[in-house]
């Protein structure tokens, strides 16, 4: 097993998919630099190397990009189009996990709203 690096972090010990947890992802996420982080805002993916994993006959390409649910996540291009799929959004889909809530708070201004005046 050759090592293979992104901005220092060892990414070839990756055997599995799950292997790239929320630890992981972080501390690659905090290693960008600016011209990565640039070219990933602009085509909304980062490549981050081939990787083979355990029980696959070919290397393929992982990547960096944003979830708007589930935040960073990495994974290959899959399906027919090659697209990027959030895993955890994937997996609520087929209903083997459930559905991660966030609680929003909207805080609507009334443009209209006049206080009262002392007359």
């Amino acid at each position: 097993m050759q090592p293979i690096y992104f901005n220092g972090i060892d990414i070839g010990k990756v055997r599995q998919i799950e292997e790239f947890d929320d630890k992981l992802v972080s501390r690659i996420v905090s290693s960008l630099n600016t011209y990565q982080r640039m070219s990933m805002m602009i085509r909304g993916s980062l490549e981050l190397g081939k990787l083979r994993m355990e029980n696959w006959k070919a290397e393929r390409s992982f990547f960096l990009f944003k979830c708007p649910v589930h935040g960073y996540q990495v994974t290959y291009p899959s399906g027919y189009f090659e697209n990027l799929q959030c895993l955890p959004c994937f997996r609520e889909e087929l209903g083997l996990e459930e559905k991660k809530r966030e609680a929003r708070i909207e805080i609507v201004a009334d443009l209209n709203y006049a206080p009262h005046s002392a007359k």
